[in-house]
């Protein structure tokens, strides 16, 4: 059985990396500004950079990207309700910030289980998923259409949380962590269903819609 509240922070700190040789004068020195310039640059560019030495690890690295995932998806959540044309939509959409809350507080629960305090690991896919969703919900389209085009862009962002969910279940299986993981296949088994919800909407009534345009 592990024990993550016994282990050491040591394992989990983000790995300082050197400058390297760049950028030096005739003397071999590089600049004091240029040094601070690109050891600033370096670390916004890799302060996500984890270590992974165990499955252990790996399992920590998924809790961290889901806890950043979900919160950046409830940020986004209200904005994509307010452009959306049907009804049905808007309602789903307002169960699924229900439900992100919910995974949100799972989350943390999991990583009380390890004995570590919540922390959010900037989750890159998610990033570009909403990305994509914002694109969609900013574009000069007829309401049906746009509909039609916001329910393709959360289920994607739904197929990634469902992938998502079901590796950490299955890395904390591995590790003997049954809490989380069954913290896990809780907030899985919501994703799916949201994910049918929205298939069944799109093909009765929003798809339809959008092809009468």
């Amino acid at each position: 059985m592990l024990a993550f509240a016994n282990t050491s922070a040591n394992r989990f700190r983000f790995k300082n990396v050197n400058c390297g040789t760049l950028a030096v004068d005739d003397a071999g020195h590089r600049p004091c500004w240029l040094a601070n310039l690109f050891r600033w640059e370096d670390t916004m560019g890799r302060q996500d950079h984890m270590e992974i030495k165990s499955l252990e690890d790996l399992l920590l690295q998924q809790l961290e990207g889901l806890y950043d995932a979900e919160a950046r998806w409830l940020d986004q959540l209200p904005s994509v309700a307010e452009c959306v044309e049907n009804e049905s939509l808007r309602s789903a959409l307002a169960e699924q910030s229900a439900e992100t809350s919910q995974q949100i507080n799972r989350l943390e629960n999991a990583f009380a289980l390890t004995g570590l305090n919540p922390r959010r690991k900037r989750c890159e896919a998610m990033k570009g998923l909403i990305r994509e969703c914002q694109q969609v919900v900013a574009a000069a389209a007829d309401p049906h259409v746009k509909d039609a085009a916001v329910i393709a862009a959360i289920q994607k962002i739904k197929h990634y949380e469902i992938a998502a969910y079901g590796a950490t279940r299955n890395f904390a299986m591995r590790c003997e962590q049954v809490g989380i993981a069954d913290l896990m296949q809780q907030s899985l088994d919501e994703e799916g269903d949201a994910d049918q919800a929205l298939t069944s909407l799109a093909e009765k009534i929003v798809n339809a819609n959008a092809a009468r345009i």
